[in-house]
């Protein structure tokens, strides 16, 4: 269930909200990943909507609000030194979900608001890649292009009426857009000054201009007035365009409209498989039930091994065959380290715990190094050291990195799950798996 802090803008935060928390009649418009960063999850009030503030990385679905506001580079983070931009890198988790979202939210009529801000568009020596943020890729998908401006164009003048607040207080120009050859008048031009400052491509995708926030409360306002707009012009649009104009159909769109439908269900098959490896690559960033929960759905649906898990002892499960005999008892841990003695001994605990000989197989899947920044960081050997008492103690260490990627290579076909069992029924040490080969290491790198 969702938790959120109630409150108004420069006021104290109010109560403590779960659940459903929407105001009836009052549109509920999605604040994501608003600068400054702010881990708080909140609802901020306005007399006519809910802005919901959520930072990056939030479970909730852009599908499940009345408009999104995102600023441009919410999904980057750029490294460098004396001022010099090296290199960048993603959310990718998070950036990939909210791309997919976006192209639903086109088909269901959902507003989408980018904020533009001054943006880099160079790093010291390359371009910046074209995937490393929502309004990069979505940019890459469209009839225009766009530039880092000198120096911000203020003064803006606001072509569509119900932009005109917005521009007037926030509409100072970072970048400006510019129509490629395959420009044909697609975007409603919202404001410009001898070139394009902002835009919106058909009624639910909208490019507009804004200086980077000073505080957060700042930027929430900013997202509510941009929001507000949005929705009135929309209902402006609308209300010129009756709903029953599409009760005409013309003959060549209808057979349009069937071919995007099989698009769309190709589409929706496509998305449900992605976001099921989605799910099982949280076991690189998970600890305790949510962690143990992944860890035995992969285990019992990739390798179709009969595992039981305890209510008392979250992290403790056991593999088992069909007349619930243990084979081997699995230990799931999630660690900002690496394997420790430790955590070696507790697999030894387990077994004595249920009366089990030292010659029952351990399995300890622990998901090491939680905080690292990069897989290449998360890829650590644990140490020779730690990998001999494994051997002693007749317990075989697998990283959920591991994991993982043997079960890609049963995927793959490239092993099978008999070999999965034959590898941690028969060995001890570290099952080491990396550029797919399989390996036992039993106290060396």
């Amino acid at each position: 269930m969702s938790t959120y802090v109630r409150r108004r803008l420069g006021g104290v935060s109010g109560s403590i909200v779960s659940g459903s928390a929407e105001r009836p009649g009052v549109p509920k418009v999605l604040g994501y990943a608003l600068p400054p960063k702010d881990p708080k999850r909140a609802i901020v009030e306005f007399d006519d909507m809910d802005l919901y503030d959520l930072p990056l990385g939030s479970p909730e679905s852009f599908l499940d609000y009345s408009a999104v506001v995102v600023y441009a580079g919410a999904f980057e983070i750029f490294t460098g030194h004396d001022g010099r931009l090296c290199d960048v890198r993603s959310a990718t988790y998070d950036l990939d979900r909210r791309d997919r979202e976006a192209h639903t939210m086109g088909q269901k009529g959902i507003p989408l608001i980018l904020l533009v801000p001054s943006i880099p568009q160079r790093l010291e020596n390359r371009p910046v890649p074209e995937t490393a943020d929502l309004f990069r890729r979505l940019m890459s998908t469209l009839p225009m292009e766009w530039e880092l401006l000198p120096k911000p164009v203020a003064n803006l003048k606001a072509l569509v009426p119900e932009f005109a607040e917005l521009i007037q207080k926030h509409g100072v120009a970072n970048v400006a857009f510019v129509p490629t050859l395959a420009y044909t008048g697609q975007a409603t031009v919202i404001a410009e000054l001898g070139a394009i400052y902002a835009f919106c491509m058909g009624p639910n995708l909208f490019f507009l201009p804004s200086h980077m926030p000073h505080n957060h409360d700042d930027a929430c306002a900013i997202a509510a007035l941009a929001a507000r707009c949005v929705l009135a012009y929309r209902q402006r649009i609308s209300t010129e365009m009756p709903g029953w104009v599409d009760d005409f159909r013309f003959q060549c769109e209808n057979a349009l409209r069937a071919e995007a439908e099989v698009h769309r269900l190709a589409l929706s098959k496509l998305e449900a498989g992605i976001e099921s490896y989605t799910a099982r690559k949280v076991a690189l960033c998970y600890q305790s039930d949510p962690l143990v929960k992944v860890i035995v759905s992969i285990l019992r649906e990739v390798f179709e091994l009969q595992v039981k898990t305890e209510d008392k002892r979250i992290e403790d499960a056991a593999i088992v065959d069909e007349n619930g005999n243990v084979l081997a008892v699995v230990e799931i841990k999630g660690e900002s380290g690496s394997f420790k003695r430790e955590h070696v001994n507790q697999v030894d605990s387990h077994r004595e715990r249920l009366n089990l000989p030292a010659k029952t197989r351990g399995l300890l899947i622990m998901n090491t190094n939680m905080k690292a920044s990069s897989l290449a960081e998360k890829d650590e050997a644990p140490h020779p050291d730690i990998i001999a008492k494994a051997v002693a103690e007749n317990v075989l260490m697998m990283r959920t990195l591991d994991l993982l990627r043997y079960a890609d290579l049963v995927e793959q076909g490239m092993r099978s799950r008999a070999d999965f069992r034959n590898d941690i029924f028969t060995n001890a040490g570290w099952l080491r798996v990396e550029d797919g080969a399989v390996q036992v290491v039993k106290g060396s790198r």
